[in-house]
């Protein structure tokens, strides 16, 4: 407590200034001869109380006079009795408060100690946490770094392999293409030998058309006279036989009969070799015709 008590006559403490605890003061060094027992405030109320015959002896002898003073000394020793007596209680109030507040301080050293623990507690686990933290991110890293470099030799060598596969079909095309173009010019050949052959072909066979058709036409002219002839050498035969069988039995009935079969057995003959002749001139003529179409076409 900072403010100073003063005693009352009816012996309240009250506030006082510091002016009055130094006049307190100042009484008590003045009355240390009379009162040799009262040092300060520090000591406390004394216990020990001289007899009153020996204060008296010893004012008459400082003083003779002093027995109007010696009530005003005992009023003064009661008063600074008093006042002992009050900061006793003041000291001990204090003493009291000094250790509720030590014991408050106790309960707070406790409860910071406990916090103190408790924060070194958290703080150790955070460092750990820390380093597990670093740790980890130190081997995150590490795999990024190796994630990373795998993909990047992947896209190294999916770049290679673009490219060989890029430079590979520019190759096959290249070959490709000089394949098409070789088979271009061979079927281009093929083509115009197959032209030349059918030309020539064309040619040799107009020429022996050219060569057989006049034999052919006389051959048939002849053979169309022979069986105009022999058509009619027939119909006489028949008209004669006829005309004999009616009259009578002739002796050379039989003759005419068998000469009569071979002439129509030779007819018929002529008459096929005539119908495979002209079968063999309309097939040649339509594998003329057919090729006819070749002519226009450029060499």
């Amino acid at each position: 407590m900072s403010n100073k008590l003063k005693t009352t006559k009816l012996g309240s403490p009250e506030p006082v200034k510091h002016s009055n605890s130094v006049s307190i003061m100042k009484i008590r060094r003045n009355n240390s001869d009379t009162l040799p027992y009262v040092a300060g405030v520090s000591l406390g109320p004394h216990s020990y109380k001289p007899p009153s015959n020996l204060v008296a002896n010893k004012l008459m002898r400082t003083n003779p006079d002093g027995i109007k003073n010696e009530k005003t000394v005992i009023h003064k020793s009661i008063q600074v009795s008093m006042d002992d007596k009050n900061f006793l209680a003041l000291i001990k109030e204090l003493q009291k408060e000094i250790r509720q507040l030590q014991g408050t301080i106790k309960e707070k050293d406790e409860t910071l100690s406990s916090m103190v623990e408790v924060i070194q507690g958290k703080n150790e686990e955070f460092v750990k946490s820390i380093e597990v933290e670093r740790s980890n991110h130190e081997i995150t890293k590490e795999q990024v770094k190796e994630c990373q470099n795998i993909i990047d030799e992947k896209i190294q060598l999916l770049n290679d392999s673009t490219t060989y596969y890029e430079t590979l079909m520019d190759d096959l095309q290249t070959q490709y293409n000089e394949a098409v173009e070789t088979v271009k010019k061979h079927s281009q050949l093929e083509i115009r030998q197959r032209d030349e052959k059918l030309i020539r072909l064309k040619q040799q066979i107009a020429d022996m058309f050219k060569e057989k058709s006049w034999e052919h036409q006389q051959q048939l002219d002849e053979l169309r006279k022979e069986m105009t002839r022999m058509s009619e050498e027939i119909q006489v035969l028949r008209i004669k036989l006829k005309s004999e069988t009616l009259t009578k039995q002739c002796p050379n009935c039989r003759h005419l009969s068998s000469k009569l079969d071979e002439k129509a057995l030779c007819l018929k003959l002529k008459e096929r070799t005539i119908e495979e002749l002209q079968s063999v001139c309309r097939r040649k003529i339509g594998m003329k015709e057919h090729q006819d179409p070749f002519d226009q076409k450029p060499v």
